[in-house]
């Protein structure tokens, strides 16, 4: 996979087609900090299928690679597209090709309930 093709080259649909994965992964892509919708006020982010439903939808507050600027959705885009890509949930792929090869088996992707 080019790291300076679109985005799109691995999700269906086409979300930001003009913004490639370096973009992304630089916080360069130009993209609001956080996903469409209300996520500070209800503290909700959203699901998968609404994540991919209105990632046209994000608002680009500059142009790409003219200014750093962290972008929560940028790295989400990233971990929906590995979890297209790979078939499986990003939180799995974590944990399968990264925690455990490293030894964490009591690290895990998302947070917990603690007993």
């Amino acid at each position: 996979m080019d790291l300076r093709g679109p985005f799109s080259q691995g999700w269906p649909g086409d979300p930001q087609d003009d913004i490639s994965l370096a973009d992304l992964l630089t916080h360069g892509s130009g993209l609001e900090r956080e996903p469409v919708g209300s996520v500070w006020e209800t503290l909700r982010f959203p699901a998968r299928d609404q994540l991919a439903a209105t990632a046209n939808e994000a608002k680009r507050l500059y142009p790409q690679d003219s200014w750093f600027h962290y972008s929560n959705l940028g790295f989400a885009l990233l971990g929906e597209l590995v979890a297209q890509i790979r078939g499986t949930s990003w939180g799995s792929y974590v944990e399968d090709w990264v925690l455990l090869p490293l030894g964490m088996g009591r690290a895990t992707p998302l947070p917990r309930a603690t007993q």
